[in-house]
């Protein structure tokens, strides 16, 4: 942005500039001083939180990508299908995620629901 002095003869402009807590530059500012400008910076109010940052599962979209604690997180689990909804799974089909989702378990082999990991055995 140019701010004009309409009057002067030679028209002249001069860049605007905004002063940040943190830094500043033609057209932008850094107010957390995470080093992203805010007009790249989806909250430029958390150091923690700038494009190209790594996604954690912290409720927060770390990396500006749009989405909250996505599978790419660095400290997500394998989470894998419970077929028979015994607390275990099957090793087949799994799922990243920083929450345990509905259907998937973190545990043990899914065969049968009385035969898992940790049940008693009973003599015949």
């Amino acid at each position: 942005m140019r701010l004009r002095f309409p009057g002067r003869a030679s028209q002249a402009s001069l860049p605007l500039v905004f002063l940040g807590a943190r830094g500043a530059r033609e057209g932008g500012l850094d107010l957390d001083g995470d080093g992203r400008f805010s007009d790249v910076d989806c909250d430029d109010l958390d150091v923690d939180v700038f494009p190209g940052h790594i996604e954690i599962c912290d409720g927060e979209d770390n990396n500006c990508n749009s989405l909250i604690d996505d599978a790419n997180s660095v400290d997500t689990a394998v989470c894998f299908h419970d077929a028979d909804a015994d607390g275990y799974e099957a090793n087949e089909v799994s799922v990243y995620a920083c929450d345990e989702p509905d259907g998937y378990a973190a545990l043990g082999d899914d065969m049968a629901t009385a035969y898992h990991l940790g049940t008693i055995e009973v003599g015949r």
